[in-house]
């Protein structure tokens, strides 16, 4: 998760284009076998999550959750079946990401 990430935009939670970008998580997308663990840092001051799904899926934080990680908080995730994963920060909805496991 990358330092200022939630720093920038209107403080309502939305993607503010340029603004935000290159901000949240880094890479935002990633490629990686099946049984490989994925770890996430949280570079920011501000607290952020790393969950499952899409904002308004009905499936949102099934596959994982780190729950809340305070400024240099570590999340592991173990990757255990081949499919794309969504993901997101329920605390900054705009900042999205992606693991493809093969």
């Amino acid at each position: 998760i990358v330092q200022g990430s939630a720093g920038t935009g209107s403080g309502e939670n939305k993607y503010e284009g340029e603004a935000h970008a290159g901000l949240g998580f880094d890479p935002p997308e990633l490629t990686i076998e099946k049984g490989t663990i994925v770890k996430w840092v949280n570079n920011d001051t501000s607290t952020h999550t790393v969950t499952s799904g899409d904002p308004g899926d009905d499936t949102i934080g099934t596959a994982f959750d780190s729950s809340y990680l305070s400024e240099g908080d570590v999340y592991l995730h173990k990757f255990k079946n081949e499919k794309t994963y969504n993901y997101y920060c329920t605390m900054y909805p705009f900042m999205k990401g992606k693991i493809i496991v093969k």
